[in-house]
């Protein structure tokens, strides 16, 4: 996930993903003795049809200037 996003820092990202699981958007899941990966939940996957909206939105105004 570090390289996906690129450039957060260590404990920014930790911090954001241990909210995202209090929330229940994601899950944690160990895939070996010093990893994990992560899925969304339910709740988490609910929330896809929205941040595609708020991303349509952002593409349609990002040129505009206010």
């Amino acid at each position: 996930l570090q390289d996906l996003v690129g450039g957060i820092n260590p404990r920014t990202l930790s911090a954001r993903l241990i909210a995202l699981e209090d929330h229940d958007i994601i899950e944690k899941l160990p895939s070996g003795s010093t990893r994990c990966e992560y899925r969304l939940t339910d709740k988490g996957k609910d929330l896809l049809p929205i941040l595609q909206d708020m991303e349509q939105w952002s593409d349609k105004y990002a040129t505009s200037h206010v």
